[in-house]
């Protein structure tokens, strides 16, 4: 079917063309056997569809549906769902591996150079084993950590004002 044809017919069908555009439209489909074949089948499903009627909810749906709805538990807050010590075994952890460093870092250092604070960073080595990029991400983990803390500290502090 050609499109331009549809699109004309359903212009036709539904009144939004013009006056001038009707009685074209009207010669062609007396004239025309494609057309006329497209406005029969057009107007049939277009038939079809004014006859088919819309199926609504019942008058109490959404009042029945609100109630529902009214009736369910309201879902408790995401702290009564965690662990309040698996949360402080995580902290121990990383407060631990963060003193180890600090540990490594100070065992390592040259107290009795007359600079005072020369430290060559390439002289802390825990094993030749470990990766930089391992060390980067703990250190970055422990970064993250770090600042959730800090931040739950400042949301403490604002809360209790």
């Amino acid at each position: 079917m050609n499109l331009e044809i549809e699109k004309r017919i359903w212009n036709y069908l539904d009144g939004t063309c013009g006056p001038e555009e009707q009685k074209e439209i009207e010669r062609l489909i007396a004239t025309d056997f494609e057309y006329k074949e497209t406005y029969k089948e057009l107007q049939e499903l277009n038939n079809s569809l004014a006859a088919t009627e819309l199926d609504e909810p019942p008058m109490g749906f959404t009042r029945d549906v609100m109630e529902r709805i009214k009736s369910e538990p309201v879902p408790g807050s995401l702290e009564s769902f965690i662990d309040k010590r698996v949360i402080k075994g995580i902290f121990l952890f990383f407060l631990i591996s963060i003193a180890a460093i600090l540990g490594i870092f100070l065992a390592k250092y040259n107290w009795s150079s007359e600079s005072g604070s020369s430290v060559s960073l390439s002289e802390i080595r825990v094993s030749s084993g470990t990766s930089n990029v391992l060390w980067n991400f703990f250190i970055l983990s422990d970064i993250v950590v770090a600042l959730y803390l800090l931040d739950n500290y400042f949301r403490r502090r604002i809360k209790m004002r």
